[in-house]
Parts: structure tokens; sequence; C-alpha cells
């Protein structure tokens, strides 16, 4: 695997690890950084780059002017193949599927992409994108120019959605003839499901929503504080717990759009202690703004908060809506509309029985078929496929 990030920071790939190791293969990931290569409690292979995170962020931000992060790159890649005998690539984002492909072509073996997001989408949120001297080179719009010559480069595709997939379909009609896997950001229910429930620092006042995760103003939280001012200002008793860190550069917004009365902000705990935060909630929030970015996949948070039960409130980003909706786990409302977030919270509020049906057919859902040890097939599956299509 090629991750130009740390293992531990992403839960999609350590999960996807997890799975591809118990079918029988051997995992080596190469990461930035120096040093020595070391083996993870795990049991896979984190292998430095020699490139430090710093460089590689920085050669990054300049990658649409100057081919310097791609070379870098790319040489890396090589030496990794050669050490390890790698027999697979399987590259991480798009942005590393350009260099994976053309480095595993030249060492003769085949390249996956796995794409975790829309990235072309996705880079033009990013607010070091428009921050002067980046916004010098960053250029996120070329990104999007690429992505078509980067995807048929590759020998396979891993995606978060079919609809990402008839998304990209539609765009790059070349793709159908491509070997593609759809694999969500599914949970490790035995490993989730082990955590212990334990006694939380919070108060619960009233019908409690609860959001888990990355704070910023695509999440919309925003949507969801207002919502929430509309509903006590109607003397309904509810409140909002955020649970996530803050970037610096949207803390700003974050006090003037969503604190306030009615919500709380816990800082950040460990993915351990989820499931005890959720004792204290009626009702799990994903509030997030409807845009290309979003409608490629479902959270990881979504699976979460079905794996132990509770009723979803989604936007209407299409594969979280779909998922809400087509599981009967929850509701969904327009995505930036606190009129319609207080509406199907006021509907949640006054029907009990409705949650707890909501709650069991989300478990349900998960532990049947939205979960590592079904859905992990589909990366095994599409390794076979592309090797013996090589």
């Amino acid at each position: 695997m090629v991750l130009t990030a740390a293992v531990e920071e992403d839960l999609r790939v350590r999960n996807e690890i997890r799975y591809i190791r118990s079918a029988g293969h051997e995992v080596a990931v190469l990461v930035p950084g120096t040093g020595s290569v070391r083996t993870h409690e795990e049991g896979f292979q984190i292998v430095p780059s020699g490139i430090r995170p710093k460089e590689s962020d920085l050669l990054f931000g300049t990658a649409n002017v100057f081919p310097f992060y791609r070379l870098r790159w790319s040489r890396a890649v090589k030496a990794f193949i050669r050490a390890h005998s790698v027999e697979l690539l399987h590259a991480h984002d798009l942005f590393t599927g350009g260099f994976s492909a053309e480095a595993a072509k030249s060492a003769g073996i085949p390249c996956i992409a796995d794409l975790h997001e829309n990235f072309p989408a996705a880079v033009k949120s990013y607010a070091w994108v428009k921050k002067f001297p980046q916004s010098l080179f960053a250029h996120p719009e070329k990104w999007k120019t690429k992505e078509k010559a980067i995807l048929e480069g590759t020998d396979g595709l891993i995606l978060l959605s079919e609809s990402y997939a008839e998304e990209l379909y539609s765009e790059y009609p070349s793709l159908r003839e491509k070997p593609v896997a759809v694999y969500p950001n599914v949970p490790d229910t035995d490993l989730l499901l082990s955590y212990p429930i334990r006694e939380v620092p919070f108060r619960k006042s009233g019908f409690c929503l609860l959001y888990f995760g990355a704070v910023g103003k695509r999440r919309g939280l925003h949507t969801a504080a207002e919502a929430v001012r509309k509903l006590k200002a109607r003397g309904k008793d509810c409140t909002l717990l955020v649970i996530g860190h803050v970037h610096k550069n949207e803390q700003a917004w974050f006090e003037k759009e969503v604190c306030g009365p009615g919500v709380t902000h816990i800082p950040w705990t460990d993915i351990s202690l989820l499931r005890s935060w959720l004792q204290v909630c009626d009702v799990c929030i994903s509030p997030l703004v409807k845009n290309a970015q979003h409608d490629s996949g479902v959270a990881n948070k979504i699976f979460q908060y079905m794996l132990y039960e509770k009723p979803i409130l989604v936007s209407n980003c299409t594969p979280q809506q779909a998922l809400a909706e087509g599981c009967a786990c929850g509701l969904s409302h327009r995505s930036e509309d606190p009129d319609d977030f207080a509406e199907k919270v006021e509907a949640m509020m006054a029907d009990p029985e409705a949650l707890r049906k909501m709650g069991e057919n989300g478990k349900r859902a998960v532990t049947e078929r939205y979960n590592l040890a079904t859905a992990g097939r589909a990366i095994t599956e599409l390794y076979e496929t592309v090797r013996n299509n090589f």
C-alpha cells in the first residue's frame, strides 16, 4: 500500500489492512517519514519513504506547478516495490494513484487506486489552498483535469459507493471496462462491540442529539445548532452534543455559528469511548453540506452510529440519505435547512417507538451487510481479478 499520511490517522486504511491480512495476504505500507521499517502491533509492516511529512505536504502544495511531488514519491514507490517484492500496489486516494501506477508499470505489477472521497471536489474546500502564498501554487482545479488520466492509468478502482461509481462512469465511460470494487467506510464490528460501556462526564438534558467526528463548516453543524435554538425557542427540551476537534482555521466560525445555549462541545474522545457517549444521546446526526465531495460516500461515523443501535438524522447527501431511507434506520433533512432539520427532530421526539425500530434496523443492516467481514470481500476479489487480468 501507498499512503501519504500516518496509518494511525486513517480508520478506513486500518480496517482494510485487517481484512486483507485475514484473507492471507502480507501487507506493507509505504508512508511519509524516515528511519527503519517497523512491524505494527497488528502484524503488517510500516515502511518510511524517506520523505518527511512536512516535505511531502510542501511538495504536494506545489504539485500542480512543479513535478517534484510526483518525482519524489515515484522514486520512493519504485524502491519500495523492489525492497519488499511487492506483487500488487494499492494506492490510497486519487493523488497517489498517478505516481503509484507509474512506478507499478515500470516494475511490471498491477496498481489499484482506492478513492477515499471525490478528491477534485474536496480539495477546493481546503482552507490552505485559498491562503497566500499557497494559493499561488495550489491550483486545486487542476486535479479535475488530471483525474481521467489517473483513473485510466490504474488496473482497478475501489470506490465508496454505487452512486459515486455511476457518477464516474457517466463522466468517463471508459471506466466501465475497468474492474471496480465498491467498499464503503464500514466498521470492524467485532472490534467496536468489544469496547466496554463506561460512565461519561455529561448530564443529559431532554432530547439529546450527538455529532461525533471532525468539526468544520462543511460538516453542517451550524444547521443543527440553529435548529436546536429554534426548538428551544418553541419550548422543546433538546440539546446538541458535539464531540470532535475543531481546526484552528474554523474556530471563529464554530464559536459564532455553533456554540451557544443548548450546545455542549467535547474537544475529542477516542473511538473506544464512542459507545459510552452514545448511551446519553437519543439520535445521532450527520448534517453534512450537500456537495460533490459529500455525495461520494458515507462517513465512518454513520455505520458506527447504526451498529450501536442509534437512529440517525442525516442531510440529503445522496449516499447517506439512501442508506437512512433504504435501511429504515433514520430520517433525512434538506442540507443547510435548519427549519427542516428542526421539523425532523420534532417528529423523532414525538415517536419513541419509531426511534427504537430505527435503531434496531440500523444495527441489523450493519451486522448483516455493512461490515468489514462482508464488504471486505470486494477488495480481495478485486485483487484476484486484477492479478488474473494483468
